[in-house]
């Protein structure tokens, strides 16, 4: 995945239209990624392979594209400045999910901490989310 398109879309280019349907797409690689593990948790132990199939298809299809649905709709109602701020924060939750998924099975594998202290790694990717977009205002304010 390469997030120099994800941040070339941010910037409007090479248009607006077209960068929010860039931005739309990248935000059903997380949605998706929810509706999987959403899914997973509708469906019991005992129940068979198929049903767990078809529920995390289903899941993660009905995240997916109620989240780009979403996205356009806000460009199309609000503009493009709310969906280059939501670029910002999808830059910061793949940078999170990266980090800290790494971190997190390092410490398990590793051995280092209990496995749910290990998860407190895991809130890198909320941190990152919030983090990208402040420091990118901080930034642009700075610069002016």
């Amino acid at each position: 995945m390469n997030l120099n398109e994800l941040l070339r879309a941010r910037n409007g280019l090479p248009d607006e239209r077209q960068a929010a349907r860039k931005i739309a797409t990248f935000a059903v690689i997380p949605a998706a990624m929810c509706g999987l593990l959403m899914g997973a948790r509708f469906v019991g132990i005992a129940d068979p392979a198929e049903r767990l199939v078809w529920v995390c298809v289903g899941a993660a299809s009905a995240s997916g594209l109620s989240v780009a649905f979403l996205v356009l709709g806000i460009h199309y109602l609000f503009g493009f400045r709310p969906i280059a701020i939501l670029a910002d924060a999808l830059v910061g939750l793949l940078w999170g999910l990266v980090f800290g998924g790494a971190l997190f099975m390092s410490l398990l594998a590793l051995h280092v901490v209990r496995p749910s202290v290990a998860l407190c790694a895991l809130l890198l990717i909320p941190l990152g989310s919030v983090t990208v977009p402040v420091v990118r205002a901080w930034r642009d304010r700075s610069r002016k």
